[in-house]
């Protein structure tokens, strides 16, 4: 009798991990989290290079915020009983051979360019946390489900700034100079 309660007791653990497909989709917003990270760097240096250092700085805040997002999904993860030892290698590997990043950054000219992409890449985000948060419940993962609502509300709040900000660009790129004053506003 003694052996079937440690036994079922182990079951019960074993059973509170994250379900393998819950667990790939997490893996792939944190490398998603990560993958938009960097294009929030990469812009925050084209406008350090044209002297617009509040947006800059601006955009270096997002891009230490989505930072933190993807090691706050590892973390849950890992408490979870997630092993990420070999995992995060993999991670950062695709990561560095991801050269939609580099043909991304590419394709930015104006000011216009980089938050029209920023804003859609907000928007996909919100689109993928949603999946992943679909996919928690049908597995009837709800602890993930949960962790992600907070998720959820942040980037419905990004995204609406994103496209604040999209809009505000939008305005003052019909005139010169009028960029300066969004630079001094997100300073």
């Amino acid at each position: 009798m003694a052996s079937r309660g440690v036994s079922s007791t182990i079951s019960k653990i074993v059973s509170t991990g994250i379900p393998q497909n819950v667990e790939s989709a997490l893996l792939n917003q944190m490398k998603n989290e990560f993958r938009v990270s960097r294009f929030y760097l990469s812009a925050s240096y084209f406008f350090t290079n044209r002297h617009y250092h509040g947006i800059s700085s601006f955009l270096k805040t997002e891009h230490q915020k989505e930072t933190e997002h993807a090691f706050s999904i590892s973390d849950y993860m890992t408490k979870r009983g997630t092993d990420l030892t070999l995992r995060i290698i993999d991670l950062q590997s695709d990561l560095s051979v991801d050269t939609s990043i580099k043909d991304e950054v590419l394709k930015w000219n104006e000011p216009i360019d980089i938050f029209t992409f920023l804003y859609a890449a907000e928007q996909q985000n919100q689109i993928d946390i949603n999946d992943v948060m679909t996919l928690a419940q049908e597995e009837n993962d709800h602890a993930t489900y949960e962790f992600l609502l907070e998720f959820m509300k942040q980037q419905i709040d990004c995204t609406h700034e994103s496209e604040d900000i999209l809009a505000q660009v939008t305005a003052y790129s019909k005139f010169d100079g009028l960029l300066w004053h969004l630079d001094a506003k997100l300073g």
